[in-house]
């Protein structure tokens, strides 16, 4: 179990998925309520956007903040950030006002993925946020008053003309997940790339979940339960990591 654990934290999130790929590039990966995705589908998305965002400027440090609802471009705007030696950092999609102020200003992003509907709170607290550049959405064009470069995602989903890959260390930073905020403005937790594959390796050995088993969550992809013991957990067990929209107790 120790060699288990030690070998885990030698690696990364980019060298697990890397690894993945080139074992089953034809296993499908991700479920997204029957929208499903192969280790190499999920490897060309993460390709392209990586590549759009090298063009945006995106280098080894820098952070990429989303606001998105639970989908595929959740796992690939992440994959991709990382990819370039950034740091991804998932914003609570219920987030306004200050609350998100807070987290988008203390983190120093320079870009924010966001759903279209989402675009007006961003803008709405733009002010407060010096470093903020760049906003891409998802979705139609939304209606907003804007003095960020606003761009679709879509848009910077380019055909990858090169191997943009920055290699990281397992010390390096891959996340920050912010706190609730219980007692003040929320933390910014730095999560490793060894940290994150150290708890998808422990969701792993909980749940024994093996190449038969599906791993679902409704959690969001803004906390470290589904970005790390789905998502993550399911790189390492060979499983189908299913991500549901959200909770639903009628649903459920």
């Amino acid at each position: 179990m120790s060699k288990v654990w030690t070998n885990a934290g030698l690696t990364t999130v980019n060298a697990l998925f890397r690894e993945a790929c080139a074992e089953r590039p034809d296993r499908i990966y991700l479920d997204f309520s029957g929208q499903t995705f192969t280790y190499a589908q999920v490897d060309d998305e993460v390709a392209r956007l990586a590549t759009g965002l090298k063009a945006l400027g995106v280098e080894r440090g820098d952070r990429v903040c989303s606001v998105l609802e639970n989908g595929p471009d959740g796992v690939f705007v992440w994959f991709a950030v990382n990819r370039l030696g950034a740091i991804h950092v998932p914003i609570n999609t219920d987030y306004k006002g200050e609350f998100l102020r807070h987290q988008l200003n203390d983190s120093g992003s320079r870009i924010v993925v966001v759903e279209s509907e989402y675009a007006r709170r961003v803008a709405a607290v733009e002010d407060g946020i010096p470093a903020l550049e760049v906003m891409l959405h998802r979705g139609a064009a939304p209606d907003v008053d804007t003095r960020l470069m606003l761009a679709t995602l879509d848009s910077i989903r380019l055909e990858p003309a090169e191997d943009v890959e920055v290699e990281v260390a397992p010390s390096d930073l891959a996340m920050l997940i912010y706190t609730s905020g219980t007692t003040g403005p929320s933390k910014g937790c730095m999560m490793s790339h060894s940290y994150a594959v150290h708890l998808g390796w422990q969701n792993n050995c909980i749940s024994q979940a093996g190449p038969d088993d599906v791993i679902w969550t409704p959690c969001p992809l803004f906390h470290a339960g589904a970005v790390c013991g789905v998502v993550i957990s399911a790189l390492i067990g060979n499983s189908i990591g299913s991500i549901y929209p959200r909770f639903s107790v009628s649903n459920f």
